[in-house]
């Protein structure tokens, strides 16, 4: 009876769903780039990473794009980061 509602509805390809997509997507998608340009002896972290003294020097970028590093070698963090942000 409450599916005859249109507020009771599940809409396909909701505004949560969408942005929960490209987070995770983003989340991946820089893991592997992380992981390519650590082979190159680039590391990544050094520029993402929230580190005190770099933002207290003006490098306030840092608090978003610390969420986006990881450890690279190992992608359970990138799994379960992925598995919350869908839950």
């Amino acid at each position: 009876m409450l599916d005859d509602r249109d507020y009771m509805r599940s809409t396909e390809g909701s505004f949560r769903r969408t942005i929960t997509f490209y987070l995770i997507a983003a989340i991946v998608g820089l893991f592997f780039v992380q992981c390519f340009l650590l082979l190159g002896r680039f590391n990544l972290a050094d520029v993402l990473a929230l580190r005190r003294e770099e933002l207290f020097h003006g490098e306030i970028w840092r608090l978003l794009t610390f969420q986006f590093v990881h450890e690279c070698p190992w992608p359970m963090h990138v799994l379960f980061n992925s598995v919350g942000l869908y839950f």
